[in-house]
């Protein structure tokens, strides 16, 4: 098996929960598009598309480019931010923030992948050390 496969498997299913916690409360949210919460949802769809879309073409060492991890990127940032943002009450958007990363948390293998596949898709050239 491809290492890189194995390792996009992997971060999968340690995040498993948070992933589909997180689409199944976006798919939750469809009923019509006219909130600031719908469109949130398609914004939280979006990254993991994304994602999902760069683990792919990493397998297949195909770089995706700049215009297309900086779009992924913004999704992904804007999908842990915004409930923070959007649903908490004004003076306790400090613990807001903190709840939405403690939720970063359950998908905290897929972060870190998602932070080495921004700099792969970039062009970055990643190596290990050779101290």
């Amino acid at each position: 098996m491809n290492k890189r496969l194995l390792i996009v498997l992997l971060c999968y299913f340690l995040s498993s929960f948070g992933i589909l916690g997180s689409i199944a409360g976006a798919l939750e949210e469809f009923r019509e598009i006219n909130s600031m919460q719908d469109l949130l949802a398609l914004v939280w769809l979006a990254a993991w598309v994304f994602h999902l879309v760069m683990s792919v073409q990493w397998i297949k060492d195909n770089r995706l480019g700049k215009n297309f991890t900086l779009t992924g990127t913004l999704f992904g940032l804007v999908s842990v931010i915004s409930p923070s943002l959007v649903f908490a009450i004004p003076f306790a958007i400090p613990f807001a923030i903190l709840g939405s990363f403690s939720l970063l948390a359950v998908v905290l293998p897929c972060f870190l992948l998602a932070i080495y596949l921004v700099m792969y898709h970039s062009g970055f050239e990643v190596h290990p050390s050779n101290a």
